[in-house]
């Protein structure tokens, strides 16, 4: 049973990326519901237009690993919404696979998406988030940080790797 909404949110203006799904769009449920105007970003423009329709949130189809997208991005959000105070940095990807399965290029991206996105996003909403008197930044992160030995997750991958003991160099 979800709570009565009280409109806490009433009056902020916030940037969501990864809105399409997952975190992003339960975030963007939630904030809408709560009263906040909102400027939803992801690259996955079916997605995000569905969740905009029912958030009446400005989607704004945008790549997060692009700092020109995303500026350009920012700057139709901050117009639409009339500022920034806030953003919610829930964009991530994960690729399954062992160490040895997963190239280095597809390692790139997770880093590109999950971390560098992250960081672009902040960097191009800060001179909007400098006006707002209450400004707000939360960056979500996998919790596989916390799990890592979960098999088949590239980051934390110990099964493809043998243990290898000291070897005495007298042998």
């Amino acid at each position: 049973m979800s709570p009565t909404p009280s409109g806490r949110l009433q009056g902020r203006r916030i940037l969501i990326t990864g809105a399409a799904s997952g975190i992003g769009r339960g975030t963007a449920e939630l904030f809408a519901a709560e009263g906040a105007a909102l400027t939803l970003l992801d690259c996955n423009r079916e997605g995000l237009a569905e969740i905009a329709r029912e958030t009446r949130g400005l989607s704004i189809e945008a790549d997060v690993t692009q700092e020109a997208s995303v500026a350009r991005a920012v700057e139709q959000g901050a117009a639409a919404m009339g500022g920034i105070d806030g953003v919610v940095n829930a964009a991530g990807i994960v690729i399954h696979g062992s160490v040895l399965d997963v190239g280095v290029a597809d390692w790139r991206l997770v880093l590109d998406v999950n971390l560098t996105g992250t960081y672009i996003v902040v960097r191009c909403c800060l001179p909007w988030l400098a006006k707002a008197p209450f400004a707000t930044i939360v960056n979500i992160a996998s919790g596989q940080g916390l799990l890592p030995n979960t098999p088949n997750m590239t980051a934390s991958d110990t099964g493809s790797c043998r243990r290898i003991s000291a070897v005495d160099p007298g042998q």
